[in-house]
Formats: structure tokens, C-alpha cells, sequence
């Protein structure tokens, strides 16, 4: 009896356990290219959690996490960390709504419309 309780559970997990694994396989609705509507300052979230920025001439590169469901913070890598930090913060509250992302940033909005998006991102 021992034997077959052992059995049935080994095999519940062995096909559970992957279902939950690509049920988990959604991204963020962050991942994408997003354009500010009121500057040429664009920002590429990736699934791999980097992201890459462009205002005018700069640019600038890193990592970032998700600290809460509309919490973000970036990890800017070198130089590039003066810059974004004067431009638009390293931790940034977000919302997004369709197609539209509004960020704010020490009290100021700025809105971003996304420009790609990913086939498996949760909207």
C-alpha cells in the first residue's frame, strides 16, 4: 500500500510540476521598446531582466527588477548610471494600460506608448 502511495505521488508530481513551469513561462508586460510620447528618449525591457535606454546622443545599458507589480528599479552599468539618474531616476512606479505606460519618477509622469512587444507578454 505504501509502495503504491509512493508511486502515485511520484507521478502526480513528475506531470504537474512541468505544467506549472510553463503555465509561469509569461513575462512582464514591461518587456518591450517603449517611446516617450513627449521626448526621443526610448527604453527596451528584455526578458532576460536588461534593459537598454536612448535620449538624443546617450545611451545607456544594465539590468533591472521588478520590486513590486508596478515598482521597477534599474541597475545602470558604468558610466551611463550619472545621466539616467538625472533624467529620469533609478527607481520608477509604473502603470501600464494597453499599449501605454505611465512611469513616475519623483513626482514627475512621463508616458511611454509601446513600440514592440514580445508574442508572450502578459497584457
Amino acid at each position: 500500500m505504501r509502495n503504491k502511495l509512493i508511486i502515485i505521488t511520484v507521478t502526480v508530481l513528475y506531470l504537474v510540476l512541468p505544467i506549472g513551469t510553463i503555465v509561469g513561462c509569461k513575462v512582464s508586460p514591461i518587456v518591450g521598446k517603449w517611446q516617450n510620447v513627449e521626448m526621443s528618449q526610448t527604453i527596451e525591457f528584455t526578458k532576460a531582466g536588461e534593459f537598454k535606454a536612448k535620449y538624443g546622443p546617450y545611451g545607456a545599458t544594465g539590468t533591472y527588477e521588478l520590486i513590486f507589480n508596478d515598482v521597477i528599479k534599474l541597475n545602470p552599468e558604468g558610466a551611463s548610471l550619472g545621466w539616467l539618474r538625472v533624467l529620469e531616476g533609478d527607481t520608477w512606479e509604473y502603470e501600464i494600460t494597453g499599449d501605454t505606460m505611465t512611469v513616475v519618477v519623483a513626482g514627475n509622469n512621463s508616458t511611454f506608448k509601446r513600440i514592440n512587444a514580445t508574442d508572450d507578454v502578459v497584457k
